[in-house]
C-alpha cells in the first residue's frame, strides 16, 4: 500500500519513484501499539506502559522493517510515527520513556537496527500535561515531571524531528525557544543547531519529493474527477464485500441467490431497512418472518476503559457482554509506577495522583456497557423460536462467542463497513471469500493468560458445527475456504514452530 501511495507512475503503470501524484506516507504506531498491558490504551495514563512477557519485542518489529524495502523507487516510508507508549524494561539504560523520548527507540532501534533514514513525527500531545481530562489531552509518559520546553528537547535529542499537531495555538513561541536552550544545555550549541537543521531537512525534502514547491494548487475540476468518482467507489465497495468473513453457515442457510426462489421475508433488528429491502420483505411482526437477521456491536471498549478515576481500581477489559471477574490475572502487573502526585508544570496544581504501584485487577469484575447488544439479539431468538437467526457482527474487537453462537444459525463478520456490501453475501449475491485476520477467543480466561507481545496464543472459539475461529478461518458456500491464502499462513505458522 505505502508503495502504491508513494509512487507516481507513468500511464503504461511504470513507476518513477517520487513524483508529482505520489502521496507521502507516515506509517504508525512504532515499535507496535499492541502491547498494551491489560488491553489498556496509551492514550491514557493507565496505559501508558507496553510490555513483553513473551520476550517478543522483535517480532513486533517486522511490519515496519518492510516498510524499509519498497520496491517501487521510493525506497523507505517517507516518516514514521512513534506511538505513546513506554516499552516497559526494554531500554538497556533503564528508562522507560514514551516512545518519541526514547533515544534507545527512536535512534538506536528504528535508524540504527532497521535503517530508517525519514521524518520522525510524534503523535499528538507528547509534551503537554493532561491526563485529568482525558482522551487527547496530552501524554508526556515517562516525562511527567519536567516542563513543556525540557520534553520539547528529550523528544529532539531522542532523534525526533516533527512534534505532532503543534502550531501557534497550541504551543507558544517562548515554549519552543525554551525547548532550544534547553537542547543548547544539554548537547551543546553545535548539535542543537545540526538536530534542528536536520528536522528541517527531512521536514521540507516530503514537500520537495511529491513536487509542492514547484506546483502547490489543485485543480477543482481534476480533484473532483480523482476525487469519489464512480470506479474508484466501485472499487472501494468491492473490498468492502471482500472483507465480510463468514464464520457460521448451518445446513446452508447462507447461499446462492436463486431468481427462481419466491421472495422471503425478514424480521431485523439494528441493521439498516433499506439495505435488507433490496433484497427481502421486511416485516416488522417476528411471526410473519421466515428468518431474522440481527446486528450487533461487539461488546464495548474505549480509551477509557480498564481504570476507574474515582476509586485508583485498575479493571479488566471483558471481549464478551455478560459479567466477568478476572481471577486469572496477573497477581502483580508487570509495568508499575510508585504513587506519587502529578504536577502541571505550569501552574503547580496537583493534576492526577498515581492511587496504585501495582497495577493489577486480579479478582476485579466488569460487565460490558452495551450488555444490552445480547439482550437485544436473544430477544429476536426467542420472538424467532425454531425460525433461524443470522447474526451479523460489527466488530471492533475480538469476541467470546459463547454468548452469541448458540443463538445464530448463520454469522458473518464485517468491519466497520456498510450494510450494503454485508447483506450481499447475506442473501447469497456474492459469494464470501472474506478470513479472519484475528483469533477469536474460546473465553475470557485465555485472553488473560495470553501474552501482549506473542500473536496468536489463544486457544480459539469452536462452534457447534465444529468450526475453530481462529487467524485465517472463513467459509464460503461449499465450506471452509482453503486457497493459496490459508496455504501460506499454514506454511508462516509451521516455520514459527520450528522456529
Amino acid at each position: 500500500m505505502i508503495d502504491g501511495m508513494q509512487s507516481t507512475y507513468t500511464e503504461d503503470e511504470t513507476s518513477i519513484g517520487w513524483g508529482d501524484d505520489s502521496v507521502i506516507c507516515i506509517m504508525k504506531h512504532f515499535p507496535g501499539g499492541g502491547v498494551g498491558e491489560g488491553g489498556r490504551d496509551a492514550h491514557m495514563d493507565f496505559g501508558k506502559y507496553g510490555v513483553y512477557p513473551g520476550d517478543n519485542f522483535d517480532e513486533q518489529l517486522e511490519p515496519f522493517a518492510s516498510a524499509m524495502q519498497l520496491e517501487d523507487g521510493t525506497s523507505q516510508a517517507a516518516g514514521m510515527m512513534p506511538y505513546y507508549s513506554a516499552m516497559y524494561g526494554q531500554d538497556p539504560s533503564g528508562e522507560n520513556l514514551g516512545n518519541a523520548f526514547s533515544k534507545y527507540i527512536i535512534t538506536d532501534v528504528l535508524k540504527g537496527q532497521l535503517g530508517f533514514d525519514g521524518l520522525v513525527c510524534t503523535d499528538w500531545g507528547i509534551s503537554v500535561d493532561g491526563w485529568s481530562t482525558g482522551f487527547l489531552a496530552g501524554a508526556p509518559w515517562g516525562v511527567e515531571d519536567i516542563t513543556d520546553s525540557e520534553r520539547i528537547a528529550k523528544a529532539w535529542e531522542a532523534g525526533t524531528h516533527q512534534i505532532g499537531i503543534y502550531n501557534e495555538t497550541s504551543v507558544t513561541l517562548d515554549t519552543l525557544i525554551g525547548a532550544y536552550d534547553v537542547l543548547v544545555s544539554d548537547v551543546g550549541e553545535e548539535e542543537a543547531k545540526a538536530l534542528i537543521q536536520t528536522a528541517a531537512e527531512k521536514t521540507i525534502l516530503n514537500m520537495m519529493r511529491v513536487d509542492l514547491f514547484e506546483d502547490p494548487y489543485t485543480n477543482p475540476d481534476e480533484a473532483s474527477e480523482k476525487v469519489g468518482n464512480a470506479e474508484y467507489m466501485e472499487a472501494g465497495y468491492q473490498t468492502q464485500v471482500k472483507s465480510v468473513v463468514m464464520l457460521k453457515n448451518s445446513e446452508n442457510i447462507i447461499h446462492k441467490s436463486d431468481e427462481t426462489e419466491e421472495k422471503q421475508t425478514v424480521y431485523i433488528s439494528g441493521i439498516s431497512s433499506e439495505a435488507v429491502s433490496q433484497y427481502y420483505n421486511v416485516t416488522e411482526n417476528p411471526d410473519e418472518a421466515d428468518f431474522a437477521i440481527v446486528k450487533i456491536a461487539t461488546p464495548s471498549t474505549s480509551y477509557s476503559s480498564g481504570y476507574n478515576r474515582e476509586t485508583g481500581e485498575y479493571l479488566p477489559i471483558t471481549l464478551q457482554y455478560g459479567e466477568y471477574t478476572a481471577d486469572l490475572a496477573r497477581e502483580e502487573s508487570i509495568a508499575a509506577d510508585p504513587g506519587k502526585e502529578y504536577i502541571d508544570s505550569n501552574t503547580g496544581e496537583i493534576l492526577y495522583t498515581d492511587h496504585a504501584e501495582n497495577r493489577s485487577y486480579k479478582g476485579k469484575t466488569v460487565t460490558a456497557s452495551n450488555y444490552s447488544e445480547l439482550e437485544r439479539l436473544q430477544s429476536v431468538s426467542e420472538q424467532m423460536g425454531d425460525k433461524p437467526v443470522i447474526v451479523y457482527v460489527n466488530e471492533k474487537n475480538p469476541l467470546v462467542f459463547t454468548e452469541v453462537e448458540p443463538l445464530a444459525q448463520a454469522i458473518v463478520v464485517g468491519f466497520g463497513i456498510s450494510d450494503q456490501a454485508v447483506m450481499e453475501i447475506i442473501s447469497g449475491t456474492t459469494e464470501p471469500s472474506g478470513l479472519l485476520p484475528i483469533q477469536q477467543p474460546a473465553n475470557m480466561e485465555t485472553v488473560e493468560t495470553q501474552s501482549e507481545d506473542v500473536g496468536q496464543d489463544m486457544e480459539c472459539y469452536i462452534d457447534a458445527d465444529g468450526n475453530v475461529y481462529d487467524f485465517g478461518f472463513g467459509l464460503n458456500w461449499s465450506g471452509k475456504i482453503q486457497d493459496e491464502r490459508t496455504e501460506k499462513y499454514a506454511a508462516a505458522e509451521l516455520r514459527c514452530i520450528l522456529n
